[in-house]
């Protein structure tokens, strides 16, 4: 075989599926040549496969690199389509090439541009077209932010649901096994986090179902160390049972990944991981979350989940080892369904080979696909919680006992990745809230909240009441930076003597010469209405039945003399809205403060009052903590 062929395979074989054109750009010839160098390679033996998108090695294709199985049928596959495409693939984006690929017009992708500016204008991502080609502009922590939540719809929380289970295992398996959980494990890290459960019923369906397919081993006496005598009572009667009740023996290996499991999806954690690690296991898995961060974009939860992927690799080594690799029933659903993520799995495996010198059949690479969707579910998770650092020394238990409540207790409010015994210069950067059983002096005291290592009821309510506060100066900032992304000045109006149908079809009529909204907006807003009605008090906040806007704006109408709302009830100011979806999560923030405030009558007053925008603005932004 010709040397440019080998050095074109050993491209595609080191960084996986790529364009021609990018094949070119990185060995510096033309694409001619490497039309060539596949014919030349495929002459010997079948090696190079191409379609009209991608070429790849024929043992390393990803079913997801099919485009024409399922090409992008409207706006909303069309843009995550294009994003993934310019950013993820880095590849050029030529609107007169895409049209021809996606079966659309040219006109039709120049919208879908115009449509993308507006719904994630939130993301501060800007997207131009230079001579026809697709150029992005915005800082890289805001690339990210975008790719997440675009990534975000091929997550975990697509994979794991209790259909596909139901559809690729044993249907009394998953049902027992869910029927356990839910009646052993009473933790809110599973009775409120749907993701956390659903992630320990997938791992323990594949661990049962391998434990039945081998017949069952019998474990040695094992000494497992829990961090909480809860923990080891709910670990000794999930065991139980399920052993009982599925009639199998789980091995050594599977009871120590089973603790695992419970205790990462409890939030319960140790300064320590309950296994030796090894250290190559720990490089690999530092440089895989390094490649694939920097290759796609994304902000991946390290902490959190890498005693658990470590634990999952120390096994595959002794898969691979033995020639033992286990079925994976899932994997044509996961391609399906989540192909980008399928795609990250694969450039795992690669690089899997490379460190391990070992193959990975696709059943394997699936089980990756199912660690990095996890891994990206949680890290946006994170986002909605408060990341906090426990100050407290390491002294007869205190440390660990106080980590434990505190993760048991605010599950949901608190994310507590490190712990430390004393204090430390710039302890609290990037942190919004220390918790600490030591005097502090370096550390801002909006930040810090000090407590006795000691758990009392006081000790709960003083928490409960800072992370409140926290929580209301985050919101108020968050008021404060998109106020006028939300409030504008076209959108505000004083009005007198009129009527709810005329007031609402004039604000309507607003947001439509703007462009805002679609032409069914106000007969949406109507129906809402209809159902139940949107006023509070003095003032009313209707709304859409769907969040489906192409940008998220406030249209406001105070109306001195009131309008008659419901039979005798009179609002005094109307504040319509219209959401983005990309903006829902963030607006809700906006949105819950905004209904308190406008709940105190007095302020109600003074502010339906005001006679312009400038006043209107500058009286709740003054307002707001």
């Amino acid at each position: 075989m010709p040397e440019q062929s080998k050095r074109l395979i050993q491209l595609l074989e080191n960084e996986g599926p790529m364009s021609i054109k990018r094949a070119s750009a990185k060995l510096q010839v033309s694409e001619r040549s490497i039309r060539n160098y596949m014919r030349q390679a495929n002459a010997k033996s079948t090696q190079i496969l191409t379609d009209h998108s991608k070429i790849w090695v024929q043992e390393r294709k990803p079913a997801s690199l099919d485009f024409s199985r399922a090409l992008p049928q409207n706006y909303r596959e069309r843009s995550s389509y294009i994003i993934k495409k310019k950013i993820i693939e880095k590849e050029e984006v030529d609107l007169f090439d895409l049209s021809e690929t996606l079966y659309v017009s040219y006109s039709t992708l120049k919208n879908d541009i115009a449509k993308m500016n507006q719904e994630f204008h939130a993301f501060q991502v800007h997207f131009r077209l230079k001579k026809d080609k697709l150029v992005i502009f915005g800082e890289e922590r805001q690339i990210r932010k975008l790719i997440s939540h675009v990534l975000a719809q091929e997550t975990a929380t697509h994979i794991i649901d209790m259909e596909t289970l139901l559809n690729n295992y044993d249907k009394n398996l998953v049902h027992i096994i869910q029927q356990e959980i839910e009646q052993i494990v009473v933790h809110p890290a599973l009775s409120k986090n749907d993701l956390a459960k659903m992630n320990l019923i997938l791992h323990l369906v594949i661990i049962s179902t391998r434990c039945q397919e081998n017949g069952g081993c019998a474990n040695d006496a094992l000494a497992l160390v829990f961090r909480t005598e809860k923990e080891k009572q709910w670990f000794g009667q999930l065991i139980d049972h399920l052993q009982t009740r599925l009639a199998i023996t789980y091995a050594k290996e599977d009871l120590e990944q089973i603790q695992v499991l419970l205790a990462g999806n409890l939030n319960f954690r140790a300064s320590e991981p309950s296994f030796e690690m090894d250290q190559k296991n720990i490089r690999f898995t530092s440089q895989i979350l390094d490649l694939l961060e920097k290759r796609f974009h994304v902000d991946l939860n390290r902490e959190e989940v890498k005693e658990l992927f470590l634990r999952h690799l120390h096994n595959l080594n002794i898969r691979a080892q033995t020639g033992g690799f286990i079925k994976n029933p899932m994997k044509e659903s996961i391609r399906q369904i989540s192909p980008t993520i399928y795609e990250m799995a694969i450039v795992m495996a690669v690089e899997y080979k490379k460190y391990f010198q070992v193959l990975l059949p696709e059943d394997e690479i699936a089980f990756f696909a199912i660690h990095i969707s996890s891994w990206i579910d949680q890290s946006n998770a994170l986002n909605q919680k408060l990341k906090t650092l426990l100050v407290c020394p390491a002294y007869l238990n205190f440390q660990s006992d106080l980590l434990q409540t505190l993760s048991t207790r605010f599950a949901d409010e608190l994310y507590i990745p490190h712990v430390a015994s004393s204090e430390q210069s710039g302890m609290d950067d990037g942190y919004d809230l220390v918790v600490s059983t030591i005097p502090l002096s370096t550390v801002s005291s909006q930040k810090v909240i000090s407590l006795s290592p000691i758990w009392t009821p006081y000790t709960q309510q003083a928490l409960s009441e800072k992370i409140l506060k926290i929580k209301e100066r985050k919101k108020g900032e968050m008021i404060r930076n998109h106020f006028f992304e939300y409030f504008q000045e076209p959108f505000f109006s004083v009005v007198r003597k009129t009527s709810k149908e005329a007031l609402l079809h004039q604000m309507c009529a607003r947001f439509n010469e703007k462009e805002i909204v679609a032409s069914d907006f106000e007969k949406s807003v109507l129906e809402r209405e209809k159902a139940c009605s949107t006023a509070f008090g003095g003032f009313a906040i209707p709304h859409p039945l769907v969040s489906s806007a192409r940008e998220t704006k406030v249209s406001v109408a105070l109306c001195p003399e009131g309008v008659l709302w419901n039979n005798d009830q009179k609002v005094y100011a109307v504040f319509l809205l219209a959401i983005n979806e990309v903006d829902k999560r963030v607006f809700l923030n906006v949105y819950e403060p905004l209904v308190s405030l406008l709940s105190d009558e007095e302020f109600m007053t003074r502010l339906s009052a005001q006679t312009d925008f400038h006043a209107f603005s500058s009286l709740l932004i003054h307002k707001i903590k």
